[in-house]
């Protein structure tokens, strides 16, 4: 018995499966061995995304752009029953750039909130405990950027007694009625956050949002503290400051639109 006629009862079962416009063709003189695989135009597609989902990296919104990659690459390894497809190989490529850069567009931006949000909650703990101490003089320095504190070295309680500008501007800050109150119910109240602190970007400057609730009982409202993170180009140390301790208020404008 020749290889031929053995193969033959399998050629005719694949012939069976094909369509019609394929089996007519093949009747009409094209042999079935002779069939090209598809061309997935959706695998060339995927590896664009794939390549532009780099850009995921400036914003979550343009994680879009892998969840198109992985959509396309879907589409383009679909089985096919005439071989390999050509274009999946730049499907595949297509996929390990999206899953890759989409990994790195999400946990980027959640590991930079966790890391400013850990470092502002002790921030503010530190401030609160000097403001509940009574050292003025630090706090006036903690409500300053980094550039115009006095040196560590410097005897601050001294300096704000002699320097009339200084010991003003100390006065001043011990007339906001939220510090003074902080500082004489600090013996019975016992803040913690109420929430996530809120990492976010105004005017280019790296801010943190966070409102603490009283445990205690003692004090009913919400309490906001607001600071500022600055790098420091030479050192590449990261500094922050206080910029708004207040009762926290519900605003009547969006943010955004101020």
């Amino acid at each position: 018995m020749s290889t031929e006629s053995v193969q033959s009862p399998a050629r005719e079962n694949l012939a069976t499966q094909l369509p019609l416009a394929t089996r007519m063709g093949a009747e009409a003189g094209y042999d079935i061995d002779e069939l090209q695989a598809p061309v997935r135009f959706s695998g060339f597609v995927c590896i664009l995304f794939g390549l532009l989902s780099v850009f995921c990296l400036l914003g979550r919104p343009l994680l879009l752009l892998p969840l198109a990659a992985i959509l396309f690459g879907a589409i383009a390894l679909r089985r096919s029953d005439f071989g390999v497809p050509v274009g999946t190989m730049a499907a595949k490529i297509g996929l390990l750039l999206a899953v890759g850069f989409g990994a790195c567009g999400f946990f980027l931006p959640w590991s930079k909130v966790q890391t400013l949000g850990g470092q502002a909650e002790f921030f503010v703990k530190q401030f609160l405990e000097l403001t509940g101490k009574g050292e003025w003089e630090l706090v006036a320095e903690l409500q300053k950027p980094y550039k115009d504190r006095f040196l560590p070295t410097m005897p601050l309680k001294e300096f704000y007694v002699v320097n009339t500008t200084a010991a003003e501007n100390l006065v001043q800050m011990r007339e906001n009625g939220v510090l003074e109150e902080l500082h004489k119910q600090s013996e019975f109240t016992d803040w913690q956050l109420s929430q996530t602190p809120r990492v976010f970007t105004r005017w280019g400057r790296q801010m943190v949002d966070t409102l603490w609730v009283d445990k205690s009982g003692t004090n009913n409202q919400t309490l906001q503290v607001e600071l500022e993170y600055i790098v420091d180009k030479q050192t590449d140390i990261g500094h922050w400051h206080v910029t708004l301790c207040q009762y926290h208020r519900e605003r009547l404008v969006a943010e955004s639109i101020l």
